[in-house]
């Protein structure tokens, strides 16, 4: 889709001698004069001596996209209060002159996630380089952009929603989505929840951008949460930067990552791939950077991401149930005052055969003073937890609760600071001070 529109913006910037610069983005203008004909295909949106004032016009005027014959809406800079809903059409792609001159604004708010939306996306459909901002009042949801389609691209795009309950894309029903560089904004209020992507049973492929969410307190016991990944049928999110900042109260929880199967299906989602992502988490409540439930046999895999959690009533950096999990070349960092401070805990129950569970190359720090840098609390029917080449530090460093010899924590190549539970099967492990442990994680008494 993005060849599409570089085919149409080079076109256009070759034919045009007349083109202003904003921002670093090219702003074509189209030529006037009644000796020159308009190019076909492409409809313009401008203040003035545009083919129309609103994107919404400019989107009921084309009646005829196809694969064949696909169409782009240039909009010019400048804040278009779109007055109802945008409704997209298949084929028919959007190009602003950058988000930091072109906006889309509105008011939709309704009863639910899917119809409050500012912006209804459909199948083979792209958005660039503008700012959409669903100022929702009254009802309970508003969300910038909703597709339950396929092929669905947005990049340079920066979304913002408003309301009691609020959430920048929502998809679901085998949606699609491509999100290059888009940037989540949701400011500091006082709302009952908020989310930045909220995706059931879709497909994901994100590269760079950021989500950021914020709230001032209230009395509301809703939580604030980067991304939902429900029953996703494929996800990769790489190169981003979370920064959230939840309520100030113990009722107010925070999730980084809410991934959720379905507890009945074995291996029921192909893999989902976590890199390169940048978390930093502030809250009063209880907080998960990743809390994955019902993973049933699905693949995970996190790497070279960096975590830091700061919550008062307790932090778990990730969570697992029944989830095949590989976590490497990263870094966990919980600060907690009060409930669980865990930087990874496992906890796997009979209805999978058997997951897989690793932690390599990764650093895992605790600050607070009653806390737990690895749990392990599989079933006999889990596999072993592995735990290689890493640096743990809690005041328990691995409580590894084993109920049968399948379930084993073997824990090689690392330095550990902290007490052990349990008995793990260690080689090669040290303390910081360079004491070997046993087999056992213990410290060989002198002789």
């Amino acid at each position: 889709m993005q060849s599409i529109f570089r085919s149409f913006l080079i076109f256009l910037t070759l034919l045009l001698p007349l083109s202003a610069y904003a921002q670093n983005r090219v702003v074509v203008v189209p030529p006037s004069g009644d000796d020159i004909e308009p190019l076909s295909n492409i409809v313009t949106v401008a203040k003035r001596n545009g083919d129309f004032s609103n994107p919404l016009a400019a989107m009921a005027s084309i009646t005829d996209a196809s694969a064949s014959n696909p169409y782009l809406i240039v909009i010019a800079p400048g804040v278009y209060n779109l007055g109802g809903q945008l409704v997209m059409k298949e084929f028919v792609n959007i190009a602003g002159s950058g988000k930091e001159v072109t906006a889309l604004t509105g008011n939709v708010s309704t009863t639910s996630q899917e119809t409050a939306a500012l912006v209804i996306a459909a199948n083979n459909a792209s958005i660039q380089d503008v700012k959409i901002v669903n100022n929702g009042t009254g009802g309970l949801f508003s969300t910038t952009i909703f597709s339950d389609g396929s092929n669905i691209e947005l990049s340079n795009v920066e979304l913002d929603a408003n309301n009691s309950i609020a959430t920048a894309i929502v998809g679901n029903n085998g949606c699609s989505y491509q999100l290059n560089d888009v940037e989540i904004y949701m400011p500091r209020r006082s709302l009952s929840s908020e989310v930045g992507i909220s995706l059931e049973g879709c497909t994901i492929n994100m590269q760079g951008g950021s989500i950021n969410i914020s709230r001032d307190g209230g009395t509301n016991t809703n939580s604030v949460t980067g991304v939902v990944l429900d029953q996703p049928v494929d996800a990769a999110i790489s190169n981003v930067d979370m920064n959230i900042i939840g309520g100030n109260k113990a009722i107010h929880q925070v999730i980084g990552f809410d991934i959720v199967g379905d507890q009945f299906s074995f291996n029921e989602f192909p893999s989902i791939r976590l890199s390169d992502l940048r978390l930093n988490i502030v809250s009063g409540g209880s907080t998960f950077g990743f809390q994955v439930r019902n993973g049933n046999g699905s693949a995970l895999t996190i790497d070279s991401t960096h975590m830091q959690i700061r919550a008062r009533a307790g932090g778990i950096g990730y969570s697992s149930g029944n989830m095949n999990t590989t976590i490497s070349n990263s870094t966990i960092i919980v600060d907690g005052q009060g409930g669980d401070v865990v930087g990874i805990s496992r906890f796997a129950n009979s209805l999978n055969a058997g997951d897989n569970f690793s932690v390599l190359s990764t650093n895992v720090q605790l600050l607070a003073q009653d806390s737990i840098g690895i749990e392990n609390q599989g079933l006999e029917s889990n596999r072993p937890m592995i735990v290689r080449d890493s640096r743990i530090k809690a005041s328990t460093s691995i409580d590894a609760q084993d109920i049968a010899s399948t379930n084993r924590t073997y824990v090689s190549d690392s330095i550990i600071s902290g007490d052990v539970v349990g008995q793990p099967l260690c080689d090669f492990v040290f303390t910081t001070i360079g004491e070997r442990l046993d087999n056992n994680c213990g410290v060989p008494q002198p002789q």
